[in-house]
């Protein structure tokens, strides 16, 4: 009897352990997440964690109800952790990647603050913050291939930035592809697809309801496409209203939509004139 008990005991711990352990939505200074956790969004909507590829591992964030996986964000697409697992930790001035062997695979960039956290938010955005500066760091700064609502592409010349998208580089690989998607700063205000340094697809110039270059935005009353523009800086970003779910506006060749064209760079020109509201 006692041997069949601490079977049974055994069998319940595996099985319990075997799940992923879902932290209470934060990390705090000196905290990690390992390998096999998750931090999920406050209604349950995204969720950040590990993922396999092969014998290679992400940190990414996913929507937490769709099937299969859509992957909207990943940390380190191109330098995967190799031979076990990693760890993300939060200390008092980063936010880090670790290996097994404690090689910094990703960082944040340091931020200077007395007590930081981070917050999966269900917007999708990773933050870290502090009750007396706010967001010192978001991954909706670092953009992967996807866009969400609220995440903005475009550039600033004072600052030297410039937030873009760029494809995986196939549908099981998410390290960075030959597709961009972006704004020129050479250009009047006017979102830009090219393969490497080629030119594929261009929007035309922002005319203040839309993009010249597709029909007039249809009428919709739960997306709202916005581009702001002055001297220096554009960005270009949508909003989603009600209970749509606003699935990411997948600007890649790796996820098939259907009734759009087969071809990469076509079928991600149609996807772009869907995010001005003209298909």
């Amino acid at each position: 009897m006692l041997n069949a008990a601490l079977l049974a005991a055994v069998v319940l711990y595996a099985a319990v352990f075997a799940q992923p352990q879902e932290l209470n939505g934060t990390l705090t200074t000196g905290q990690s997440l390992l390998n096999g956790q998750t931090l999920v969004s406050a209604q349950k909507t995204f969720v950040l964690g590990f993922f396999p590829n092969g014998e290679m591992t992400y940190l990414g964030i996913w929507y937490n109800y769709m099937k299969p996986k859509s992957i909207v964000w990943v940390a380190n697409r191109d330098s995967p952790i190799t031979g076990g697992s990693g760890s993300l930790i939060l200390t008092a001035t980063s936010l880090d990647l670790l290996d097994r062997q404690g090689t910094k695979l990703w960082t944040s960039g340091t931020f200077s603050v007395n007590s930081p956290q981070a917050f999966l938010l269900d917007s999708g955005n990773l933050v870290v913050n502090d009750t007396t500066s706010g967001i010192i760091w978001q991954s909706f700064e670092k953009p992967c291939d996807s866009q969400l609502p609220g995440l903005r592409i475009g550039y600033d010349t004072f600052t030297n930035h410039n937030w873009y998208l760029r494809s995986w580089k196939s549908s099981l690989d998410p390290s960075s592809g030959d597709y961009y998607l972006k704004l020129d700063p050479n250009r009047l205000p006017d979102v830009l697809l090219f393969q490497g340094t080629q030119l594929k697809y261009r929007m035309g110039t922002w005319n203040g309801q839309g993009f010249s270059g597709v029909p007039a935005p249809k009428a919709n009353n739960q997306l709202a496409f916005n581009m702001t523009a002055s001297d220096g800086s554009a960005y270009y970003s949508f909003t989603a209203f009600g209970q749509i779910h606003p699935v990411a506006l997948c600007h890649k060749p790796r996820r098939p939509c259907p009734s759009l064209a087969q071809q990469p760079e076509q079928r991600l020109g149609r996807i772009l004139a869907f995010a001005s509201g003209s298909v």
